[in-house]
């Protein structure tokens, strides 16, 4: 899932990101619960199965504040 900013330097609140993700999981007809914490945890997880060292996920998935 990709956020994109709204306006230049704007990122989307926290609470946006998880309006859309769960309307896109109920497109989906996706029935486990799942969230944004859980598509974080599987990204980080990827990323380290793929040979990525952990400096470089801790990098990639760093939380950014509006």
């Amino acid at each position: 899932m990709v956020v994109s900013r709204r306006k230049k330097g704007n990122l989307l609140a926290e609470r946006s990101v998880q309006k859309v993700f769960k309307r896109g999981c109920d497109k989906t007809k996706i029935k486990k619960y799942v969230s944004v914490h859980t598509v974080r945890h599987s990204s980080a997880t990827h990323l380290l199965e793929s040979g990525n060292d952990i400096d470089g996920c801790s990098r990639s998935l760093i939380r950014k504040r509006c």
